[in-house]
């Protein structure tokens, strides 16, 4: 039988495969997974809607959000009040992100007389600008912009107090979602 020829079966066309083509068939699998791994292990791109607007759900992933909040989560469901992060067995979202469309300066995203128990707080370094509401020492809220896009961090159930190992975490993943926008 010579090299390459095809074997007509059962109505079936059946390539003969050589020892060449196996090996040649192998090394592209090997390079189309080795790609995957390569692009896999890079920062994660932002998914866009069909209007253009980041999703909410691209910013953070699953095990980023676990790993802040400590325990198991659910996925994260988007809808058009945010991405939320449920702690399974439990029923309110402990972290969610909200994508819009900025409005203004951010540090007017509280209102620009928020609430008495309420203190602004002005971040550096994480996108073009981004402030911080805290109440009885607990963060709750993060938003930061960056180009078009304002990005709500809601964490009114995690504790987080400022300056602490779990704040630090906070910033470090807000900085790393804002970077993927």
């Amino acid at each position: 039988m010579r090299k390459g020829v095809s074997i007509e079966k059962r109505k079936e066309i059946i390539p003969v495969r050589t020892t060449g083509s196996i090996w040649r068939n192998g090394a592209v699998v090997l390079c189309v997974v080795m790609l995957a791994v390569v692009m896999g292990c890079g920062d994660r791109q932002t998914d866009l809607d069909e209007s253009g607007k980041p999703s909410n759900c691209s910013l953070v992933s699953h095990d980023e959000v676990a790993a802040l909040v400590g325990k198991p989560v659910k996925p994260g469901a988007d809808s058009g009040m945010g991405c939320g992060y449920v702690p399974e067995q439990e029923s309110l979202s402990h972290f969610t992100v909200w994508v819009t469309a900025k409005q203004g300066p951010v540090k007017e995203a509280f209102g620009k007389n928020p609430p008495t128990d309420i203190t602004v707080w002005e971040l550096q370094g994480i996108g073009d600008e981004a402030v911080m509401a805290v109440r009885d020492g607990t963060v709750l809220d993060v938003v930061a912009a960056k180009g078009d896009w304002a990005v709500r961090f809601n964490v009114p159930f995690l504790d987080i107090e400022p300056n602490s190992e779990k704040y630090d975490r906070f910033l470090a993943l807000i900085k790393k979602a804002m970077g993927r926008l």
